[in-house]
């Protein structure tokens, strides 16, 4: 038992401010909220005069895993104060962002540690949509002493809030989800910021704020911002909106002459895209050291029309003012500085980029700290960036761990590594683990180690599951963005020249280049340029680069020309020169003849392949001349590709379909098929046509594999057309694409192995499924129809009767909510219910057969799913109208419409428990019969001669049990007959 001085249990706002009274003026003590209880707090407790001394008080919930909640915290000159495992929230159409959860002003050593704190905040402000900014989680002023420990913040708009104030401590907490700045200071001395975990937040347009994830500033400030530490929290955007990391300056410099002082940001891991990853200025003996910053690829920017758009920004260290260090930080860019490393983004088989040091950055905003590790043989291991990042054979608890490595010939083909999943004891693959890999594509496949071809362009998903002989498992879910390999396929359509490679490559024709008869006419400085912001122009190990040409008879000059990189032209003699730069050397091609002497149109291909250390040029699909080339084309520049000359005079000619696939084609010229066996039993078939790859089957000889075959044709582009497999189980699967958008998969049960014998989607342009009919061996037949990716209709058919059901209908909302059903039973019934928010509000049931003694039953409901009212028509004419009360009936009339019977109307009354209380009749002839039951025991009959038609006037029963005790009969002329029964 507790001391009821000192421990004090609350159910009440007045109880809550008479214990805390008590005991911040007594000996202090503790608090504890009752489960299920809603406080507010602050305008009793606060010391308004600052006259007092606190004691200490602890306030908390009584059962942490129900906390109490507190919509409001405001505490002026209070002190002493500790609050844990409490929930704040605040929401409501009235709450702003001028609206505050917890306040402190003038405040010293109050704690709050292991707390929640949300709002409602919905979406970005800023946006045509309208979202408003939700309450903000903390405002610290003029205090001291202040901890914010072990928190999770979300859906506010801003986080914490420290405004002069001295020796504050934000430590450990989660903070996500925020509609603005994360943690903002503004005039502290002495301030640590620490552990904390910022991530995916929801952000707002540029316009509307400039968010950050800790913000610095020195707007309205009394106290000095100094003596700062931020260490070891890591700032990660995720799959949310881009922010400035850390970002700070004294925008009053020249009002207040304030410089900020002594600030070290240390051991910190930034995850994110802007140039402000770490920036401060206006400041004096800054410390920047040890710091891991990682360009996140998912961190997207909010446009005004709610769209969010990638971003290019550098990660940069940037430190204005005297005497700064920065020092062994890992970066994409930094100012100043010593002994900082640079990577890069440019390629994955570059030695000073991110994904050759890092794990799987690949997992973009999916991943978390364990994909951002150092791997082990990277020599920037205890070296640089933030030892948080740094490799280790161990962890706390059994974590799964995906290395990622891109296919430098096949850039859907990844190899993924599971070997430095680790736990307490170590790498866990030498100590009985088992490893189960689950792709987007319905494969699955274990190992440590596996090889995976994704196929098609664009975000894939896959699942990596780590289970230990004892029984214990971790699972990650990743994505991964495999790049379109069809950089860009400029064709004429309409007498326009398009991008037809999905890739949305921007192009330009500049002077007077023009179409004409479906060609592009270039010459001169009549050209078409690529764009240089196209980034699989650069850093390429292989490529395929190619268009038809119909040169002038004795033309010469540029055809093709990336500068520093590439260059095709027609030299004096005719004769076609190639030169390619790679960062291992410049390599040059020769064609055997002069190619347009005949004054024929030709296509011309140029191919490169690193792996196989070879340079080709193939004309109308045969190879005219190769050489050795190797290396990697060089980093993106200040220029894109041109469709003629960069600088000077390009070659007088016309062209078209002009293409740009960046990976080398494996054997793509020449042969018309080529078949490899590999280590793994594999037996593949790859087939070829004027050069370029048109199919690719595989079959598995040695079942190593889920599928026995596996086929793939392409388009002259490299597209994929159509794909067919097999697997083990016997269930073929045909895909179909159009202009390398899927349009519809068949999956057949050959073999029987399922339950089902076919299933069918189809998709819209956009790829996204707009049916899917599945056939059941039964001969059920279900067919889900889809607008713009979200269900509509759900529609079903039981031919064979299966089922209890012959057909059924289920339409769904906007938000994927059922809005109404329509179901025809195998018995004749037909129902029909209709549904709001989600929830049924009405059925509706018809007998078409008549199979059943009546006609049409209605029943509705409230809000919360129960009934309020029955309404049932029978065959033989009666309605009966029943009504409810809290889901038990609680009145019903019954009516004979078609005069069948003796009586008119029937009216019934039951009690709280659903049981008939009182029935009413009235009669053809007007006479009134009433019976009144307890507990659903009839107790009482009374029949009345309203009509005259009797020599009596009135007869009463009463009931004993359920039996007849007496019998009183009142006669037209006044007499009285009582009748006593004697009944066992």
């Amino acid at each position: 038992m507790f001391d009821p001085a000192t421990v004090i249990l609350v159910t009440t706002q007045a109880e809550l401010d008479a214990a805390y009274t008590a005991l911040v003026s007594g000996q202090g003590g503790t608090i504890l909220l009752a489960e299920g209880g809603s406080f507010s707090f602050g305008a009793t407790a606060s010391d308004w005069a600052n006259s007092r001394t606190d004691a200490a008080v602890t306030i908390r919930s009584a059962n942490p895993d129900t906390p109490a909640v507190i919509e409001r915290l405001a505490l002026t000159h209070a002190e002493n104060l500790t609050i844990e495992n409490v929930h704040f929230h605040m929401d409501g159409d009235d709450t702003t962002h001028s609206d505050v959860i917890v306040q402190l002003n003038n405040c010293r050593n109050v704690t709050i540690r292991n707390c929640t704190m949300t709002s409602d905040a919905d979406g970005p402000p800023g946006t045509d949509a309208g979202h408003a900014e939700a309450a903000q989680g903390v405002i610290i002023r003029s205090s001291a002493g202040i901890v914010l420990e072990g928190n999770t913040l979300g859906k506010l708009s801003h986080g914490v809030t420290i405004k002069d104030s001295h020796d504050v401590q934000i430590v450990g907490n989660d903070i996500r989800a925020l509609q603005c700045d994360g943690i903002r200071v503004a005039g502290v001395d002495g301030l640590l910021i620490a552990g904390n975990h910022l991530h995916d937040m929801i952000g707002s347009t540029h316009e509307y704020n400039h968010d950050d994830m800790i913000q610095i500033w020195g707007t309205g400030i009394t106290v000095n911002n100094q003596n700062i530490t931020i260490r070891e929290n890591i700032l990660d955007c995720g799959n949310g909106a881009r922010y400035q990391m850390i970002f700070g300056h004294n925008e009053m410099f020249e009002a207040n002459g304030l410089t900020f002082s002594n600030i070290l940001v240390e051991g910190n891991v930034i995850f994110g895209a802007s140039a402000h990853a770490i920036s401060l200025d206006d400041t004096d003996g800054t410390i920047v050291r040890h710091n891991t910053i990682i360009h996140n690829a998912d961190a997207h920017v909010i446009l005004a029309d709610g769209s969010r758009a990638g971003t290019t920004q550098i990660n940069t260290i940037r430190i204005g003012g005297t005497n700064a260090v920065i020092e062994n930080n890992i970066t994409q860019s930094v100012s100043g500085g010593t002994d900082n490393v640079i990577l890069t983004t440019q390629s994955p088989w570059h030695a000073d980029d991110y994904r050759s040091h890092f794990v799987n950055i690949e997992a973009g905003g999916s991943g978390d700290l364990r994909d951002l590790m150092l791997r082990p043989d990277s020599p920037l291991n205890g070296v640089a960036g933030s030892w948080l990042t740094w490799s280790s054979d161990t962890a706390s608890t059994l974590t799964a761990v995906a290395d990622v490595t891109i296919s430098r010939s096949n850039h859907s083909l990844v190899l993924l590594d599971a070997d430095l999943s680790r736990g307490p004891n170590g790498y866990v693959a030498d100590k009985g683990a088992t490893f189960t890999w689950r792709f987007d594509d319905g494969t699955t496949v274990t190992g440590p180690s596996v090889q995976h071809d994704f196929l098609t362009a664009g975000r894939h998903g896959y699942q990596l599951t780590v289970t230990m002989p004892d029984g214990s498992s971790d699972t990650i879910a990743r994505t991964l963005d495999i790049a379109n390999e069809t950089a860009f396929s400029l064709i004429v359509r309409d007498n326009l020249l398009v991008d037809d490679s999905g890739s949305n490559t921007s192009f330009t024709l500049h002077a007077g280049a023009g179409i004409v008869d479906g060609w592009v006419e270039i010459g001169g400085r009549d050209r078409v340029e690529v764009s240089r912001y196209t980034e699989s122009l650069f850093n390429l190990n292989g490529f395929k680069l190619g268009l038809t040409v119909d040169a002038e008879t004795g033309a010469t000059g540029t055809l093709l020309h990336l500068p520093q990189t590439f260059k095709a032209a027609l030299a004096t003699d005719g004769f076609l020169e190639v030169t390619l730069t790679t960062t291992e050397g410049v390599f040059t091609l020769r064609s055997s003849r002069p190619p347009f002497a005949d004054g024929a149109e030709h296509q011309i291909t140029v191919l490169y392949d690193d792996a196989a250390n070879r340079l080709s040029l193939v004309i109308d699909g045969r190879i005219d001349r190769e050489t050795a080339a190797h290396g990697i084309t060089p980093p993106k520049a200040y220029w894109g590709l041109t469709i003629g000359d960069a600088w000077g005079s390009g070659l007088e000619a016309r062209v078209k379909d002009i293409f740009l696939v960046t990976e080398a084609d494996g054997a793509a010229t020449g042969p018309s098929h080529a078949e490899q066996h590999l280590a793994d039993g594999r037996l593949v078939v790859t087939s070829y046509e004027n050069g370029l790859r048109t199919g690719f089957e595989q079959i598995d000889a040695a079942d190593a594999f889920d599928w026995r075959w596996q086929s793939f044709s392409y388009d002259a582009t490299g597209r994929m057309t159509r794909s067919e497999s097999i697997d083990d189980a016997g269930v073929k699967v045909v895909r179909t694409f159009s202009e390398g958008v899927e349009t519809s998969t068949v999956k057949t049960d050959v073999e029987d192995s399922e339950s089902w014998a076919s299933r069918t989607l189809l998709y819209d342009a956009a790829g996204k499924v707009r049916s899917d009919t599945t056939v059941q061996d039964d001969g059920r037949v279900s067919e889900t129809r889809f607008v713009d990716g979200l269900r509509v209709q759900l529609h079903e058919i039981d031919p064979n009767g299966t089922a209890s059901w012959a057909e059924r209908t289920t339409g769904y909302d906007a938000s994927g909510r059922i809005n109404g059903t329509e179901i025809a039973y195998a018995d004749g019934r037909l129902v029909v219910s209709g549904y709001e928010n989600g929830l049924r509000s009405r059925v509706f049931v018809t007998d078409p057969g008549d199979r059943f003694d009546w006609t049409s039953q209605t029943t509705d409901y409230d809000g919360s799913g129960r009934r309020v009212r029955t309404e049932i028509v029978q065959d033989d004419g009666r309605h009966i109208l029943t009504d409810f009360v809290g889901n038990t009936r609680a009145h019903a009339i019954e009516t004979d419409g078609a005069d069948r019977f003796a009586w008119a109307v029937k009216t019934y009354s039951f009690d709280d428990g659903g049981a008939i209380a009182a029935l009413v009749t009235v009669m053809d002839n007007g006479n009134r019969q009433e019976m009144r039951y307890d507990h659903g025991v009839l107790q009482l009959r009374v029949d009345s001669d309203v009509a005259d038609a009797y020599a009596w006037s009135r007869k009463v029963i009463d009931y004993a049990n359920g039996h007849p005790a007496s019998l009183t009969t009142h006669y037209d002329n006044g007499t009285v007959d009582v009748i006593v029964y004697d009944f066992i």
